[in-house]
């Protein structure tokens, strides 16, 4: 009876064990699910500025990653806070919530390079960058196109009845608009 008992608790024993290495085995197999250039981030340089991103497609991650690059120049962010007291048969109710909303400018990266993208499971990681000179450059080439397009419709305004200088105002809006920082 008592090698009976032994051989139970020797094949529980055995069961916990097996059940304890599964356990371990797939918490590492999670552990290396995000790849390590994932968790830690290429950092920003002098020459290059980095984004990262996930998705469940490649261009998803991509999108993400351009976004997080876009976070970098231009963030908004809103706060609602909602505060209330209130007194109901002696009894003291109190209610506090804060809503926090945050906004990246969209900006266009038309000469950015995918330095690595990588699929674990159902997930595509991608590593994308700008190269900071040349963002500048295309920048003030923009810059450049809108201020001419704003002085060709300044240089005759005078001569324009009324109402051909509120079609170049209305004109000049939205090339203003476009001047805006991190609307190009």
């Amino acid at each position: 009876m008592q090698q009976l008992n032994a051989t139970r608790l020797n094949y529980y024993l055995s069961l916990i064990l097996i059940f304890f290495l599964q356990g371990c085995a797939s918490t590492n197999s999670d552990q290396q699910k995000t790849p390590e250039w994932v968790l830690t981030p290429t950092q920003d340089t002098a020459q290059y500025i980095y984004g990262i991103g996930q998705g469940t497609t490649l261009d998803e991650a991509k999108q993400h990653a351009l976004k997080t690059l876009a976070s970098k120049f231009s963030v908004s962010v809103n706060s609602d806070t909602l505060h209330k007291q209130s007194l109901h048969n002696g009894r003291t109710d109190e209610l506090f919530s804060q809503e926090i909303n945050t906004h990246v400018k969209a900006i266009e990266f038309t000469h950015f390079e995918q330095i690595k993208a990588e699929q674990v499971k159902q997930q595509y990681y991608m590593l994308v960058a700008i190269n900071r000179q040349g963002f500048i450059n295309n920048n003030k080439s923009k810059l450049a196109a809108i201020r001419s397009d704003i002085s060709t419709m300044l240089a005759d305004v005078n001569n324009k009845s009324k109402i051909e200088k509120l079609y170049v105002y209305n004109k000049l809006q939205k090339e203003v608009t476009k001047a805006e920082p991190c609307s190009i």
